[in-house]
């Protein structure tokens, strides 16, 4: 089988995976149990509710702490253009990109649809690879400069959450009743790739489809990107700094 039948057969199981709301992944060992189903559901509008809450809670807390020295994302964002680090004519380059991304995407297609020249769809995905990866390395820039946020850590927060809230066994019972109760088991057999599963459920992406983006993606640790503390200290003493 080629490696566009590959694609196109997990981009399909995928899509049927969030057509049915769960997705089942099966584990030899979790804690003391082998041979281990779990099943990793999207949110309902209960529990949706509950982790838009969760998130609100966890900001607006964040928010009032005095001893809190994380910027939301909109005055860091702000921090960004006066200190030149990430301007508008950034936001502009990468606005280009994606919309240079997308005619190609078109083209593509176009031409598959009356053309079948094996060497010249090869340059168009070779040219359409390229082009992503640039895409992809501008969004991961900003990314990084917003990774230390009030946002973010809330949006973390939230996240694992949601995890608690819908991952669940065979039976439909939670594997965790709290967040506390996850983070106690990080390093048990099992729960590293329940996590990681998870996260990639909730992206509406696959294992499978690591293979094709860039391996540095998954290289970077919490900081990667970030500014300096002490480029930002200045601006850091109370809820809303200034420059």
């Amino acid at each position: 089988m080629d490696g566009k039948n590959d694609n196109s057969g997990i981009m399909a199981k995928v899509e049927q995976e969030l057509l049915q709301k769960f997705r089942i992944i099966h584990l030899s060992k979790f804690k003391d149990k082998e041979n281990f189903d779990v099943y990793i559901h999207l949110p309902n509008v209960e529990e949706q509710t509950l982790i838009s809450d969760y998130y609100s809670q966890i900001f607006n807390n964040l928010l009032i702490d005095p001893n809190n020295k994380l910027l939301t994302e909109k005055r860091m964002v702000e921090v960004l253009k006066e200190k030149g680090i990430w301007t508008k004519r950034d936001d502009e380059e990468m606005e280009s990109l994606r919309k240079q991304l997308t005619n190609l995407e078109i083209d593509i297609l176009e031409y598959k649809r009356h053309n079948n020249n094996k060497e010249v769809i090869e340059k168009f995905e070779e040219d359409y690879n390229n082009l992503r990866n640039k895409v992809i390395d501008k969004a991961m820039q900003k990314e990084g400069f917003l990774s230390h946020t009030i946002d973010k850590k809330a949006e973390s927060k939230s996240r694992m959450y949601q995890i608690v809230l819908c991952v669940k066994d065979s039976d439909g019972n939670q594997l965790w009743k709290t967040i506390d109760e996850l983070g106690k088991e990080n390093s048990t057999a099992g729960v590293a790739e329940i996590i990681a599963e998870s996260q990639l459920f909730y992206s509406g992406l696959s294992k499978e489809v690591l293979q094709w983006l860039p391996k540095r993606l998954f290289e970077q640790d919490d900081t990667s990107g970030a500014i300096p503390l002490e480029e930002l200290q200045e601006n850091q003493d109370g809820k809303e700094p200034t420059v």
